[in-house]
């Protein structure tokens, strides 16, 4: 037997003082409902209802429970309401982490927008393009440029984006103009980022294979903002 359905049922007899009312309004049968509420009193141990063919009246205990399973079946009808209302209505604080750059360009503005739409909602928006530990530093959503790791990890692709070799007309007088991605393994200065997968190989798509290329240079940082400033600085 569920207790709670059979509280609720208890309930719904004593406000309706019937059986039939009871059972179309749960979807149940009337002998169901008979049943529960014999059930509910053999569990208690004790006659809730006095029973006659014309009428239905509570007994001393019955009328003391229906008080308690009243507020009980509210308390949790209110729940259930109020717990609608949060699936509804996103309240609390979202934290959110995000590389740097990707943040200050598009993160940042977006979640300008996102806020206004759920006025209920804090959000706590951090900027670090090294890798985060969601559940280590408290972290709900993490947006990252590149694969996931840690399979574990709950991820949904929200958008593509596609890494360009560039340089200033000063950098390529200084270096020279490469022609193919070879070129940049020797005679170049290329800007380093600290946490790229595949460290100092940079990858190309050709027309039927990759192609990765080892390159090096004298610049590297674990901030993407500082490489695009170094390339404006023509190194």
């Amino acid at each position: 037997m569920d207790r709670l359905t059979a509280m609720e049922v208890f309930v719904r007899i004593v406000e309706t003082g019937s059986f039939s009312a009871v059972a179309r309004d749960l979807g149940m049968t009337q002998p169901t409902v008979s049943k529960q509420l014999t059930a509910l009193e053999r569990q208690l141990k004790t006659r809730l209802l006095n029973r006659s063919t014309r009428q239905l009246s509570l007994t001393e205990a019955g009328s003391a429970y229906y008080e308690s399973s009243k507020r009980i079946i509210d308390t949790v009808r209110e729940a259930e309401g109020n717990l609608g209302q949060l699936q509804t209505q996103l309240t609390g604080v979202l934290r959110i982490n995000t590389s740097i750059g990707l943040g200050q360009v598009y993160v940042g503005p977006m979640v300008l927008k996102f806020q206004a739409q759920h006025p209920g909602l804090s959000i706590d928006l951090s900027y670090s393009d090294r890798f985060v530990d969601l559940v280590e530093e408290g972290i709900d959503v993490a947006i990252r440029i590149g694969k996931l790791n840690d399979s574990s990890l709950a991820a949904r692709r929200i958008g593509s984006a596609a890494r360009s070799v560039i340089a200033t007309p000063a950098y390529l007088k200084k270096y020279g103009e490469p022609n193919v991605p070879q070129d940049l393994s020797s005679g170049h200065n290329c800007l380093l980022y600290a946490y790229l997968s595949t460290g100092n190989e940079w990858t190309f798509q050709g027309p039927d294979r990759e192609i990765r290329v080892k390159v090096s240079g004298n610049f590297r940082s674990n901030n993407g903002e500082a490489i695009r400033q170094w390339v404006f600085a023509d190194l």
